[in-house]
C-alpha cells in the first residue's frame, strides 16, 4: 500500500488530532488513515436535483404548517 506524507502540519492541528485518536483508541496513523477513507469515499456521492425532487414528494407534510407544528408539540 503506498504511503502518504504531509509536510508543515501544524503543531496545534497535530495535538488535536491526537486528542481525537485517543479518544478513539486508535493510533494516529489509524485514525488518519480511516478519516482519509472516510473522505474519498465522500467525494463520491452528490446530491442532484433529482434528488431533492424525489425527497419533496416523499415527504409532502413538510410544507404543511398544522403538521410541523404537531410535530413539534
Amino acid at each position: 500500500m503506498p504511503d502518504v506524507l504531509i509536510r508543515d502540519v501544524p503543531a496545534e492541528d497535530l495535538r488535536l488530532l491526537d486528542e481525537q485518536a485517543r479518544r478513539a483508541g486508535l493510533t494516529r496513523t489509524e485514525y488518519l488513515r480511516r478519516r482519509l477513507h472516510e473522505q474519498a469515499a465522500r467525494a463520491h456521492c452528490s446530491v442532484t436535483r433529482a434528488d431533492l425532487t424525489a425527497l419533496a414528494t416523499m415527504l409532502p407534510d413538510l410544507a404543511d404548517p398544522d403538521v410541523m407544528r404537531d410535530a413539534w408539540s
